[in-house]
């Protein structure tokens, strides 16, 4: 198997400071091939995202676009605290602000896709810039100030990120330690959360009996996330798992069926077919 070049730039903004992104493709494509662009979520980096982008779920995408993953300031690995006096860009200057990264390396337009606090931020970014969006995938998005189930989400990513943490027991830890303050919060944050994108323009995907999605249930996102890129007029050729093998039937002699045979009830075989 190949190895896919990687290649790391320093993307310079107006009022968000420096972005290290990090291509995962030839940058010789680009402009040949699609180009999705990511933002991980807090108390991550991109690797959460280049994690989810090299599974085997992935590959028939992978093999096909260019990988576009940004780092939000400060979160890059082996990165120095933030100076005292850095002012933070809020995610409205960074969803702004991600247009420079198009620009410097000459793309046009991106599916865009992003996790928990990315998600936002994309979101941001393709309401923004609409005519360089093509789509925008956002999971687990979310549109408040981080509160205290952030805070603790945080806490544990570090974890789940070296050591393999699984996320349900994160999960379970999370709640059986901070339930209650758990349960106080989303209430309130449920009550404050603003409106940041139209939900008649949107599609709901949900995936019961998981906490971490991308972790727990790749296979799953992957299909959704490829129907997403077909939705954006891309990919149209690319194959769902499965359906390369949906094209055709073949029954006991070998002859190969027609959609429409297959499609017809037929009796079931039983002992007594066999029978001379």
């Amino acid at each position: 198997m190949s190895t896919v070049p990687v290649t790391k730039h320093v993307v310079g903004t107006e009022t968000a400071g420096n972005l290290d992104v990090y291509v995962y493709g030839d940058l010789e494509q680009i402009g040949r091939k699609p180009v999705i662009m990511t933002v991980h979520d807090m108390g991550s980096n991109h690797r959460s995202l280049v994690q989810f982008t090299q599974h085997p779920s992935m590959a028939e995408i992978s093999g096909r676009v260019v990988y576009v993953h940004v780092d939000v300031p400060g979160q890059g690995d082996d990165e120095p605290d933030l100076p005292a006096n850095y002012s933070f860009p809020t995610m409205h200057q960074l969803g702004q602000e991600l247009v420079f990264v198009l620009d410097q390396l000459n793309i046009k337009y991106v599916v865009a896709l992003g996790e928990g606090a990315g998600a936002n931020i994309l979101a941001r970014f393709g309401v923004a810039h609409p005519k360089r969006c093509l789509g925008v995938c956002l999971i687990h998005p979310t549109s408040t100030v981080a509160g205290i189930i952030e805070f603790v989400k945080d806490k544990f990513m570090g974890w789940k990120l070296s050591a393999g943490w699984n996320p349900s027991a994160e999960e379970y830890l999370v709640y059986h330690k901070f339930g209650e303050q758990l349960a106080k919060a989303s209430a309130n944050s449920a009550a404050d959360r603003e409106a940041i994108i139209q939900k008649d323009v949107c599609v709901f995907f949900r995936i019961e009996g998981v906490g971490d999605v991308l972790l727990e249930a790749p296979e799953r996102v992957a299909h959704g996330f490829l129907l997403f890129i077909k939705g954006c007029g891309m990919l149209s050729s690319t194959p769902l798992p499965g359906q390369e093998r949906a094209g055709s039937f073949s029954n006991m002699r070998g002859r190969t069926m027609s959609m429409e045979e297959a499609d017809k009830p037929r009796r079931a075989s039983s002992a007594s077919d066999a029978a001379p």
